[in-house]
This record gives structure tokens, sequence and C-alpha cells, in this order.
């Protein structure tokens, strides 16, 4: 689990500090990772590397929206629901996170290391590439899957 401080300003003009919690299961870890090529981290690196700030940004939005989330009161469940998401992207703490990603890369580094440590998708990700491969696993989702341009040392800039 995430806990992210995040001081902003609400409607009111009034200051506030709070904390936000975001957190992914195992199983929800590895279908986020698996919906990106390559998997989140390499997804990522790849678009900074080549400037991609819209698919960043649009990365940055899923990761959020899959990891955010409240603690029930009896401490047992983490709820993450259509309200629970709508209330906090409605908040000035949602926009000042995800600026934060863009001004500070380590911040956006240690946000997703916090979600992934501890989780090795890799040998899932390998065994799902294989069913693919042998034409034994195939649905809509992997053709809506975003696409990633090989980085190189040759690749431009796009304008």
């Amino acid at each position: 689990m995430v806990k992210k401080i995040i001081e902003y300003e609400d409607f009111e003009g009034h200051k506030r500090k709070e904390e936000f919690r975001f957190n992914l299961t195992k199983a929800e870890l590895i279908k986020l990772d698996m919906s990106f090529p390559d998997g989140i981290q390499s997804y990522l690196s790849t678009c900074m590397k080549l400037h991609q700030n819209d698919k960043i940004w649009e990365a940055f939005e899923k990761i959020i929206d899959a990891s955010y989330g409240i603690v029930a009161a009896d401490g047992r469940r983490f709820m993450k629901n259509a309200d629970v998401l709508a209330n906090f992207k409605e908040t000035e703490a949602y926009s000042e996170l995800i600026m934060s990603f863009f001004e500070k890369q380590d911040e956006a580094y240690a946000f997703i290391n916090g979600l992934v440590s501890g989780v090795d998708t890799s040998a899932i990700r390998n065994a799902v590439q294989r069913a693919r491969d042998n034409g034994e696993l195939k649905s809509e989702a992997d053709n809506t899957l975003p696409k990633v341009i090989p980085f190189t040392e040759n690749t431009k800039e796009s304008e």
C-alpha cells in the first residue's frame, strides 16, 4: 500500500493536508501490468524516453484509477468503487498528485515501485505471452492494448 500525504487548496480556499491511499492486490497488479505492453514499468520508461507525455498521463490515470481507495472502518477491506474514485478525482488533491509525477520524476518512480514491490509479474506475463503466441489465448482485450514504439538510439522525438 502506498500512502501519499498531499497538500492542496480546496474550492473554498482552505489549505488542506490529507493522506490518500493506493493499493493493488496481486491479482489487480497482474491484470494491470498485463494491460501494458511489456509491463507498467517498461511502458512508462519507454514513454519517458520518447517524451510521450500524453501516453504517460493516460498511464498514470489508469494506475491511479486502479489503485485508489479507502480503508473500511473495520480495517479488513480496501474499498474501491466509482463513487470513491470520483470523490478523489473531483478534488485538487488528484490534480496535485498527477502533476507531481511530471514535476518530480522520482515521486512517480517511488509511487509505481511502491505499488509493484514484492510482486514478480514476469512469470505470469511470460506464460500469457506463450499462450498468445501458441494461439491458445485470444480476446478482444488483446486488440485494445496500447502500442509502444520500441526505443532505439536513432528514434527522434515526435513533433
